[in-house]
């Protein structure tokens, strides 16, 4: 007896791996063939239940009003990344040129006062070492001035090749588009014909991943956006009041660095403060300093009231989760790793599947 649950074990262990081994295939390979598509529906499906709330109120059929609905979703959606999205590259170009002269100016006085400093330690301590010292710092500065030339020319390079593949993406936005609008007038129809290709097991999952995400993890998105939101007009005023120029486009960029473990807006506030701090702008480092811990505090007071119940993982699970996802499929990856991973849980606690024995809701 004993025997037989121990080979059942290692089947169902190889079945499972194998079926993760598939669905990694699938997932790094096949789907972005099928991304606009997924869009598409994924667009369309958030979108269904606002038009047949529209068609009752103005008495019309769905078809027309859901046309309509996307027609109208697209025009905002396009017109907001084209004024956004210009005014956001120019600025990012006038940053990246900006970044030499800005190490020039700002940067190597810094180390040279640090440095001057480390000379006369060390001619009080020993004489021979101040020239080393010297040619060191020397060495340095000129091999850090090689490296920010060549991040800077990397970045032109990048966004260049970013703006010669527009091509390729506008063809699959407008394939995305226009299949929005097929799958929109017919969306009973399709999802109807796809809802009989199922198998009834499989389809009892699928219901069940529509619970979920239907529910807690559009909680959970909408959620973080309201924080992010919150966030980004923390830094909008603090950047307005500190005289920083464009100050919206820079807490805009600034806030989405929120979103990012380990990162979040310290990674950007706390070295700017610093770097202030060294040049001797105090008011400037202490106003952005004043302005990092608003935003941590008000952060810390206001997450667990908008966001309440989590997706509910370990730490643990879910450091282990976005490692193995940033890993696999890049940012991507990095926040849908545990959101697919707590799904996972979420099947195995309500019996959808057996997988894994759990003592209580709790383990991870």
């Amino acid at each position: 007896m004993e025997q037989e649950k121990k080979k059942k074990v290692i089947v169902n262990s190889i079945y499972y791996a194998i079926l993760l081994f598939l669905a990694y295939l699938l997932l790094h390979y096949a789907l972005p063939f099928f991304t606009p598509f997924i869009l598409a529906f994924i667009v369309v499906w958030i979108l269904r239940r606002p038009s047949v709330f529209l068609a009752k109120k103005v008495h019309l059929s769905d078809k027309p009003v859901s046309v309509i609905v996307v027609a109208v979703f697209y025009i905002i959606v396009i017109s907001v990344t084209f004024l956004l999205g210009a005014k956001i590259v120019i600025v990012i170009k006038d940053i990246i040129f900006q970044i030499p002269d800005f190490f020039e100016n700002s940067i190597v006085p810094l180390f040279e006062s640090v440095f001057s400093r480390l000379e006369e330690i060390a001619q009080r301590m020993d004489f021979q070492i101040t020239d080393s010292i010297a040619d060191g710092y020397a060495q340095w500065i000129q091999s850090v001035k090689e490296s920010i030339a060549g991040i800077s020319l990397d970045a032109v390079k990048y966004i260049s090749n970013r703006v010669w593949s527009f091509p390729a993406f506008f063809i699959k936005f407008m394939i995305m588009i226009i299949c929005s609008f097929f799958l929109a007038g017919d969306y009973v129809k399709v999802t109807g014909f796809i809802g009989r290709q199922i198998p009834p097991k499989a389809k009892s999952v699928l219901n069940q991943a529509k619970k979920y995400f239907s529910g807690t993890v559009v909680i959970y998105v909408r959620s973080y956006a309201l924080i992010l939101f919150i966030t980004f007009v923390e830094l909008s005023i603090g950047f307005t009041a500190l005289g920083i120029k464009n100050s919206l486009i820079v807490a805009g960029l600034v806030a989405l660095l929120d979103i990012l473990p380990i990162i979040g807006t310290g990674g950007i506030l706390v070295p700017w403060c610093i770097i202030e701090a060294f040049k001797g702008n105090y008011p400037m480092a202490v106003g952005l300093l004043v302005l990092y811990l608003v935003i941590t505090v008000v952060r810390n007071i206001i997450e667990p009231r908008i966001v309440g119940k989590q997706i509910g993982l370990h730490p643990l699970a879910t450091l282990v989760s976005m490692f193995i996802g940033v890993r696999l499929f890049g940012v991507i990856g990095l926040f849908g790793f545990p959101v697919a991973l707590s799904f996972f849980m979420y099947l195995n606690r309500t019996g959808a599947i057996h997988i894994l024995s759990m003592e209580n809701d709790k383990d991870l």
